[in-house]
C-alpha cells in the first residue's frame, strides 16, 4: 500500500514538473512572440516616423484650399498628381450654375505648392459636374465630366483635354464617346498618359454594362 502511494506522488512530482515545463515553454514563446511583434512594431512606426520627419512628407502634409473655396463646393472630390503637378476636382463649383464644376491646379515651386489656374469648360453648364474626375500626365490635363448633356441627352457626359503651353493650360477639342446616348455618364473616370486617353462609361449599354473609349493623339489632334 505504502509503495503505491509512493508511485501515485512521484507520478504526480512528474506530471507537475511536465505541465510546468510546458507552461514554462509556452510563457516563453509568448514572450518571444511578442518581442518579435514589438520589434516589428518599431520597425514600420520607427520607419514611417522617420519618413515623416523627411521634407518630402512634410510637403504632402500640406493642407490646400481654393482661393475662391465657398461652402459645399466639394473640392477634393477628385484629386490627381503627377511630377510637379496637382488637379483638384471640384464638381460642385458653380461659376456657370450649381454644380457646373471646376479643376483647381498647383503647381511645385520647390518650396510650396502654388496655385497656378483655375479650370472650368468653355461650355460648361450648371448639373455638369466638371471636375467629377481628374487626371494628369506632363503637359496634359483630362477632366471627366459624366453629367455634361451636350448635344446627345442627359447625362451622357463628357471629357476635356488640357495641354499645358509653357505658360497656360489651353482647352483641347472636347472629347465625347462615338456612339453617345442618354444615361452614359462618359467621363466618370478618366486617365491619360503620354498620348493616350482612356474615359470610363459605366452606365454605357443595357443594365448599366459599362464601356471603356481610348483616344490616342495622332498629330496633335485627338
Amino acid at each position: 500500500m505504502k509503495e503505491r502511494k509512493r508511485k501515485r506522488k512521484r507520478k504526480r512530482k512528474r506530471k507537475r514538473k511536465r505541465r510546468c515545463s510546458l507552461a514554462e515553454h509556452h510563457r516563453e514563446h509568448r514572450h518571444g512572440s511578442v518581442q518579435k511583434f514589438h520589434r516589428f512594431h518599431h520597425f514600420l512606426l520607427g520607419d514611417a516616423a522617420e519618413r515623416h520627419q523627411s521634407g518630402a512628407d512634410r510637403r504632402a502634409l500640406e493642407r490646400g484650399t481654393a482661393s475662391d473655396g465657398a461652402p459645399s463646393d466639394q473640392f477634393g472630390y477628385s484629386v490627381a498628381i503627377n511630377g510637379d503637378v496637382i488637379a483638384v476636382g471640384t464638381p460642385a463649383d458653380d461659376d456657370f450654375g450649381s454644380s457646373s464644376g471646376a479643376v483647381y491646379v498647383y503647381r511645385w515651386n520647390g518650396s510650396t505648392w502654388n496655385e497656378e489656374d483655375k479650370l472650368t469648360a468653355a461650355d460648361g453648364d450648371g448639373g455638369d459636374e466638371f471636375g467629377y474626375s481628374v487626371s494628369v500626365d506632363g503637359d496634359f490635363l483630362l477632366v471627366g465630366v459624366p453629367y455634361d448633356e451636350g448635344v446627345i441627352g442627359e447625362n451622357s457626359g463628357s471629357a476635356y483635354l488640357f495641354h499645358w503651353n509653357g505658360t497656360n493650360w489651353v482647352q483641347e477639342p472636347k472629347l465625347v464617346a462615338s456612339d453617345a446616348a442618354s444615361q452614359d455618364e462618359f467621363g466618370h473616370s478618366v486617365s491619360v498618359s503620354g498620348n493616350v486617353a482612356v474615359i470610363g462609361a459605366w452606365a454605357d449599354g443595357d443594365n448599366n454594362f459599362g464601356s471603356a473609349y481610348v483616344f490616342r493623339s495622332m498629330n496633335g489632334i485627338w
